[in-house]
């Protein structure tokens, strides 16, 4: 009833509508400016895991998990250092070292003097590694990584000789600078490709406005109350406003397209189908909100609020806002017919459907899960000097161990003695290093309980030591897995008297995967479960139902086929691709099918709304294609997706959709609403 009266509710209050929603907008810019940002890829995973929990046990017995990677390289120039054994290299080393160490932040200081391992064969390169424990902390990170670059840049250094900065701890600290930047940049990008994409679609500068403008608030709301909720601005988050200004603004264009033919009888009929199309939507994003890993959960939280206030952006702003402007009095020329005959050669367009299913079936060989974050970055100098790192020392990668004892004694010193011995014979292991070596090197009697307890290297309840082992596993996924995997394995084999814990970003990584193909079943069954359940209660008709979910199955088949083909691996920001186009995607076949409800004739459903269906996908891929403009890897996969998901489920709504209808139900009478 309410919906009948929509129209005439906004002739008579349309102004008053705009005032208010004028008011909300100015509350929510408020809220807006106190978000928080968060580049820390642990915050994505859950802080109850054992992972975390070592760490931060790490971080309080012996000064973090966390690294910070200062490379020296001497420069081949005249009248410069040649070799980093000279005495004025190794005195500032020494004076660097120092000085580092006595930051409030910093635990283990490991140099040549500490690990005569640390110098390259060439002796042109060596590295301090410094164990910090920020934690998760950006604030922490950026403050630290500035007091060590005034440290590095107060003490003179030798002539010819390069001094920079890698490690864990610069990867996110540039996670952090490119997350500012490339929000700015894409946000800018998505309304440059809409603007154009409404102007063309719409073929009417004024009319393409109103839907940005309508959009615009709902991006505003949605960021007030991702504040008021506590919601940061992750990797994830980032991509949540051109997602909004691209999936969004479908709304407020198929209000447009239907108050253009009739405002009186056109706004009750589309509003139905949007708030349906909606709850859809924000079924496929509620989905995530069951996931394990937070930033999936805040992503879904994001879109569920967010298409929320589109909806409402919709059908009661954007009304208004046309009631209270001049009328545009031209008729509307479309530059672009589509060709509705097509659904009369339903058999033949079948028939390419199924070659190219058969085609495109390859293409699931090529998909992958990647959770590194190092992979997320572009090849920056940071990214480097870490292959720098690897490449002429043998690794980089870090995985600790915390070791755990009723005490550790002679005998527990005993078994991490013969686990390093085991973990030096797997392929990628470099070398390891634990109290045992220390102990070697400085010839104390294992028995001596005092010197061991005075070596820094056992914590002060005498319950933890640990083992640092070097990899090079890099940020390949399947080689971190295989490495703790065979690690786990040889200590359950070989330890009796100790407990050990992996830990650090290799760790991290791991139990990252492990979360991600948890939750991409996850979500995607409990979106299916949403998006039938809803359905059933809408049309209450199995058929109907069969036959919405079908296009949507089709255009999920090729979206993954064709990032399998082109090797766009699924990363944490794309885990819940799937659940979120089943949640958009729906959107076209239910809107042709509305029309189907009204007209009779699938020819006449899909010339009445192919324009609007074509508006707002066109609009949606020019969202998620802003993406691809920004410089951190996992924004650029989760664009790139999504765009090519949301295309498929435009091809398929429009070619092959209306002739499955036209072959199935246009003659049966039983199909109602």
């Amino acid at each position: 009833m309410m919906l009948k009266n929509l129209s005439k509710f906004h002739r008579r209050f349309h102004k008053t509508l705009v005032f208010i929603f004028l008011v909300f907008t100015v509350f929510m810019i408020n809220s807006a400016k106190n978000i928080e940002i968060q580049a820390n890829m642990e915050k994505m995973i859950p802080q109850d895991l054992e992972v975390l929990k070592v760490n931060n046990i790490i971080r309080d017995k012996f000064g973090g998990s966390d690294f910070l990677v200062i490379t020296l390289k001497v420069e081949n120039c005249e009248g410069c250092v040649k070799d980093i054994r000279e005495k004025e290299v190794l005195a500032y080393i020494a004076r660097l070292s120092k000085k580092i160490a006595e930051e409030p932040e910093v635990g283990n200081v490991e140099n040549i003097f500490t690990n005569p391992n640390a110098v390259d064969s060439s002796f042109s390169r060596t590295y301090i590694r410094v164990q910090t424990n920020v934690g998760a902390d950006e604030k922490k990170i950026k403050d630290l990584v500035e007091r060590i670059e005034e440290d590095i840049n107060s003490i003179p250094k030798p002539s010819g000789l390069e001094v920079d900065l890698t490690g864990t701890i610069m990867i996110r600290k540039e996670l952090l600078d490119l997350l500012i930047e490339d929000g700015k940049r894409v946000i800018l990008i998505a309304y440059i490709l809409i603007i154009i994409a409404l102007i063309l679609t719409l073929n009417s500068l004024r009319e393409g406005v109103l839907p940005l403008i309508s959009v615009t608030l709902a991006i505003i709301w949605t960021a007030g109350t991702m504040n008021l909720l506590g919601i940061p601005v992750s990797i994830m988050a980032v991509g949540i406003a051109p997602m909004l200004l691209g999936l969004g603004i479908d709304y407020s264009i198929h209000v447009i397209h239907r108050i253009r033919e009739n405002f009186d009888e056109g706004l009750p009929m589309v509003s139905r189908a949007i708030i349906t199309t909606s709850i859809t939507t924000m079924l496929g994003f509620a989905s995530l909100v069951f996931a394990s890993m937070p930033g999936l959960r805040d992503f879904g939280t994001l879109g569920v609020i967010g298409i929320f206030y589109s909806m409402i952006a919709a059908i009661f702003l954007l009304p208004s806002l046309y009631l209270a402007l001049p009328k545009e009095k031209r008729e509307i020329k479309h530059f672009f017919v589509f060709p509705v005959s097509i659904v009369e050669h339903k058999k033949a367009l079948i028939l390419i459907l199924i070659i190219l299913l058969a085609l495109f079936s390859h293409g699931f060989k090529g998909i992958k899960m990647e959770s590194s974050p190092e992979k997320t970055l572009p090849k920056s100098d940071v990214v480097k000097k870490m292959w720098e790192i690897r490449d002429y020392f043998g690794g980089g990668d870090v995985l600790i161990c915390l070791v755990e004892a009723d005490k550790i004694d002679y005998r527990a010193i005993k078994e991490i003695e013969i686990l390093e011995q085991a973990f030096m014979s797997e392929e990628h292991v470099i070398r390891v290093f634990s109290i045992s070596d220390y102990i070697k090197f400085m010839n104390i009697d294992p028995r001596d309980e005092d010197a061991l307890y005075k070596s820094g290297f056992i914590s002060d309840d005498k319950r933890y030591t640990f083992i640092v082992i070097d990899t090079d596993v890099g940020s390949e996924g399947k080689k971190i897995r295989e490495l703790i995997s065979n690690l786990e394995r040889i200590y359950v084999e070989k330890a009796s008297y100790i407990n050990i814990y992996f830990a650090g970003p290799l760790a991290v990584s791991y139990e990252t995967f492990k979360l991600m193909m948890k939750d991409f079943s996850r979500v995607t069954i409990l979106a299916i479960i949403f998006v039938f359940t809803f359905l059933i209660i809408n049309f209450r008709s199995l058929k109907t139902i069969f036959l919405l979910m079908l296009p949507l199955a089709i255009a999920l088949y090729f979206t993954f086929a064709t990032i399998g083909m082109l090797r766009i691996p699924i990363r944490p920001e794309t885990v819940g691709l799937a659940s979120t186009i089943l949640g958009i995607g729906i959107d076209y076949a239910i809107l042709i099918t509305y029309r189907f409800f009204e007209e009779k004739s699938v020819k006449m459903a899909l010339e009445k709304s192919y324009r609007s269906i074509l508006s707002s996908a066109t609009t949606t891929i020019a969202g998620f294609s802003s993406l691809t403009f920004a410089s951190l890897v996992g924004l650029k996969n989760m664009g790139a997706s999504m765009a090519i998901g949301i295309f498929y489920c435009a091809v398929v709504a429009l070619i092959f959709y209306p002739a499955i209808l036209s072959i199935i139900m246009e003659k049966q009478n039983e199909m109602r609403m």
